[in-house]
């Protein structure tokens, strides 16, 4: 459930939103440092460029979905 997990990835996220929160982030590089400057200790933010298409590489499966 939303805001129940007490995890440390959902408690990040909650501050870098609070701190995203009415601010004008126009490029990349702003929403970066805004997305550091939000949560301590200290994130490490990254953009990719690409991403590999993670299910073309995968092992052909034998099981096929149902049709319902």
């Amino acid at each position: 459930m939303v805001g129940h997990t007490h995890e440390e990835v959902g408690q990040m996220f909650s501050r870098i939103s609070a701190h995203l929160t009415g601010k004008a982030i126009a490029t990349l590089p702003v929403l970066q440092r805004l997305m550091i400057d939000a949560y301590h200790p200290t994130l490490m933010v990254q953009h990719f460029d690409g991403l590999w298409n993670c299910k073309k590489l995968g092992m052909p499966s034998a099981v096929t979905p149902s049709s319902t």
